[in-house]
Formats: C-alpha cells, sequence, structure tokens
C-alpha cells in the first residue's frame, strides 16, 4: 500500500516515522478543536503545510478522473500569448493583436533576448522588451490592472536579476544554459501575490489614439517574462469597454536594442507593422510545427468538485495543461493521446492575423477548482510524465505554483541525480511521484476552497491535482 513520506531536502525521500506523524495528526486535532471552538462560519483557517509530503504514483493511477470526457467552463475573458519568436535575435514586433475583443484581458510574453551586435554577430546586445496597450475605440478609455508580474534573468549588465536553475553539465563543459523553468515559476509566485483578482488598480488613462507604454531592459542571453491582466473601461460611464465596429483595445510586444528610445521605437514599429515571423514560418532558426502566438478564448477554466473523502472512497483528480498534439493526435490509439485530458482543454484555434495559432501547454491558463469537500482531505499533485526510457534533463527539475484561498505554494519536483543527467542516467528516479500541495484536515460547512494554477512558461504539461482523503491510522493512503 502506498506511503505518506516527508521529504529530506539533502536526501531525496526517506520514510516517514512514528513521530512524523504523530505530529501530523496532533496538528490536525488542533485545527478541529479551533474550528469548534469558534471559528466556525466567522473564518476559515489557512489550509495546513503539508511539508511537501509525497504521494507515490500508484496512488495517483487508482484516482477516479474527473476531467476524462468533460468539459471545463471557458471564462469570457481571452488570453493574448506572444511565445513565437521565442528566442528573437533582431528588434521588432513580437506580436500584435488590433483588438482583443474585450474589456479584460490576460498578456503573456516570454522570450529570451538573442539580440546581437550587428557590427560584431559574436557579441550578444542587452535589449529593452516592452507592452504597448493602444486604445482604438475612438472614446477615451482608463486602463486598470488586477494581477501582473514580470521576471527577467539578468538586468542590462548581465546582473542576475533572479532565482535561475542551470542546466545539468554535458560532457566536460560547466553548467548549461538556463531552461527558464525557475523563471517561469517565479513570475507566477508574483503574479499570484500581486492580488486577489478583483481589485482594479488603475495605470492610466488613454485618450482616442493613445497608448500606455511599459518596458524593462534585460541582459544578454536573459529571459524576459511578464503577466497581466489588465482592465479597460469607458472614462464617462465606467462600463467595461466592449467590441465596437470602429476598433477596439490593441497591444504590442516588442523588443529593440537597449539604448533604443522605446517609445520613438513603438511608433516607428507600429506604422510600419512589420510583425517578426514566427518559429512555424519557413526558414525559422528554432522551427517549432506549431503557431505559439495569438490571441485565445477562455482564459480562465473553471470547474466544481464535490468531494465526500469517506472510508473506502477514492481520490478523484483532473488532468490539465494539454499540450498541442494531443488534440490532432486522432484515435484512442494514437501516439501522444491523452484520455483523461479535459474536451476543450487543448487551445489548438487561437488567431494571429487571420493565422491559425496553438498554445501547446496552455501557458497563461489560469484553472479554478472549487472544492466542497465533505471530510479531511488533501490536494496532490503529479507533474508530468514520459514514457520513453530518459526524458529531456528539464522533466527531472519540474515546478509548479499553487494558490488556495489566497495561500500560495511552490512544489518542486527535482531530482537528487538532475545534476549529474549526462554523467550517470541511471542514478535518476522513475517520474511519477507526486507531493501533497495542502492538507484541509477539516471540512467548513458551507465553504468552497478556490484553488487556482497555471503551468509555468517553459514548465511541461500534463499535470495531474488529485483530491484524496486525509491520511488514515499510520499514515497511510487509502
Amino acid at each position: 500500500m502506498p506511503r505518506f513520506l516527508p521529504m529530506d531536502k539533502s536526501r531525496g525521500f526517506r520514510a516517514a516515522t512514528f513521530g512524523d506523524f504523530f505530529l501530523h495528526r496532533w496538528t490536525r486535532l488542533l485545527a478541529i478543536l479551533l474550528v469548534l471552538a469558534g471559528w466556525w462560519g466567522t473564518a476559515v483557517p489557512a489550509p495546513a503545510d503539508p511539508g511537501q509530503f509525497t504521494v507515490a504514483a500508484s496512488v495517483f493511477d487508482q484516482a477516479v478522473s474527473l476531467s476524462r470526457g468533460r468539459a471545463l467552463d471557458l471564462s469570457t475573458q481571452p488570453l493574448v500569448l506572444s511565445n513565437s519568436p521565442e528566442f528573437p535575435n533582431r528588434p521588432g514586433i513580437l506580436c500584435k493583436m488590433d483588438n482583443v475583443m474585450s474589456g479584460r484581458f490576460r498578456l503573456l510574453y516570454s522570450h529570451k533576448n538573442l539580440l546581437f551586435d550587428p557590427r560584431n554577430p559574436r557579441v550578444d546586445d542587452p535589449a529593452t522588451i516592452g507592452v504597448a496597450v493602444v486604445n482604438h475605440t475612438g472614446r477615451a478609455v482608463s486602463l486598470f490592472w488586477t494581477r501582473m508580474a514580470t521576471m527577467r534573468t539578468t538586468d542590462r549588465n548581465g546582473t542576475l536579476a533572479g532565482p535561475v536553475d542551470y542546466a545539468p553539465a554535458a560532457g566536460g563543459s560547466g553548467p548549461g544554459p538556463d531552461f527558464g523553468g525557475r523563471e517561469g515559476t517565479t513570475l507566477v509566485e508574483k503574479w499570484f501575490a500581486s492580488g486577489d483578482g478583483d481589485e482594479e488598480h488603475r495605470l492610466a488613462d488613454l485618450a482616442p489614439g493613445g497608448s500606455y507604454l511599459y518596458q524593462e531592459n534585460v541582459g544578454p542571453g536573459a529571459w524576459a517574462m511578464g503577466l497581466f491582466d489588465f482592465v479597460l473601461r469607458d472614462q464617462k460611464t465606467g462600463q467595461l469597454v466592449t467590441p465596437v465596429s470602429d476598433g477596439g483595445i490593441g497591444v504590442e510586444v516588442l523588443i529593440t536594442r537597449y539604448g533604443t528610445d522605446f517609445t520613438s521605437f513603438y511608433r516607428l514599429a507600429d506604422k510600419s507593422d512589420v510583425i517578426s515571423p514566427a518559429d512555424d514560418a519557413p526558414g525559422a532558426p528554432s522551427p517549432t510545427p506549431f503557431h505559439q502566438r495569438g490571441i485565445f478564448a477562455g482564459a480562465d477554466r473553471t470547474m466544481t468538485i464535490r468531494y465526500d473523502p469517506g472510508p473506502g472512497v477514492k481520490p478523484v483528480a483532473v488532468q490539465v495543461a494539454q499540450q498541442y498534439f494531443a488534440r490532432d493526435s486522432g484515435p484512442d490509439t494514437a501516439p501522444g493521446y491523452e484520455p483523461d485530458m479535459f474536451v476543450n482543454d487543448v487551445s489548438a484555434n487561437g488567431l494571429d492575423d487571420h493565422v491559425r495559432a496553438q498554445d501547446s501547454g496552455n501557458y497563461g491558463i489560469v484553472y479554478v477548482f472549487r472544492l466542497q469537500l465533505s471530510g479531511p482531505a488533501a490536494v496532490a499533485v503529479q507533474p508530468a510524465l514520459y514514457s520513453g526510457p530518459l526524458a529531456s534533463p528539464d522533466m527531472y527539475d519540474q515546478h509548479l505554483v499553487f494558490d488556495l484561498d489566497g495561500v500560495v505554494r511552490t512544489v518542486s519536483f527535482r531530482d537528487p541525480g538532475y545534476a549529474g543527467y549526462y554523467r550517470s542516467p541511471r542514478s535518476l528516479q522513475p517520474l511519477g511521484q507526486g507531493h501533497v500541495v495542502f492538507d484541509l484536515p477539516y471540512a467548513v460547512p458551507g465553504h468552497t476552497y478556490v484553488l487556482r494554477t497555471t503551468l509555468p512558461p517553459n514548465g511541461y504539461g500534463p499535470f495531474v491535482i488529485m483530491i484524496m482523503p486525509a491520511p488514515g491510522p499510520g499514515g497511510r493512503w487509502l
């Protein structure tokens, strides 16, 4: 029977001791007593920190799928994704939408600066990357944000500006290029922490034809990422801006060399209307089989989960953040088919200037699960898996971020042998082990827990979220 095991960060995983579970169960009892003492109906205590207890892959295998063949509720808020070209090497417009068709929209950009000195192509240049929100409506509007965050690897001088997580050393060389997974995780952490998603913060007032520009400087070879939830309201009525025949709200993502006046560059680039080719274009330096930029429906995807974790009840699970190939793979026997996927969770029908766009991994899509529990339970996650003998290096160093009722937690899946990936791949552990993210040792009548998550840029999907009964006697699941 699978075990519920705490993590020893210095040596990987160890078996739980009686003391571990004794303390854990007394924490649970204390929480219940607090509820009975008067918290019931007046406040909901924060979920207990499980200390990253681990859950065996066999437990996930027993879970009843709530996503197989079912549909998520999609919000009317669209997502604008700018992730192609992922490694821009020339200044220009990276993504441009003339009308986002909504008064609320989410923007995610994720690019690695590969601009070079035109006088010496072997020398990389620092860059300025930025966003323009443009008012095409013909009336005065106000721009607000409800959540926003940015992340960069280095500043323009090449000084580290945030946490990095370098790839394992290949051969006799030193650490390889950073995959960007840790940066994406930090971006999502900052975004969840930036607001509750409801309170609106004013950024700018835009006259007809006016624009708001945001910019930041990044170093040579640096990742630059941004995640924004924007709201636009008519200045006279205070109502959300709605699509109109004379235009709408536009958004652009641009990159240029550091030292260039960004406002002047934006005006010239916008007038020329020349957009950098995406990575699926013929002759692209980093070709992909899909068009990873555009506007997509359903920036938020929601489901209500009702769960009674009584005796003998199996866990329930959902699978999210699908890769693009899952839908196009055809029948159940085709490679890449995901039987436990939601039927509407592959973002394969976006638009980018009349070109069909895809968001492979659903980056920027936020999953919202409303949990209605009838007893003690826990939330666990299993990261992306790989069916071959050896996955790519970064699959042994995955990170996922969750927000439950405003409590933000990051779960990291770093194999103890990750640094020696090339030297001793046989020491890597099989993928599939999961972690408990939130321990909910009591059920508050009438309360709905709200769980949110999104796949960080450069992360891997799909991953599995499981709701399961609290551990029984001896700390065992089921």
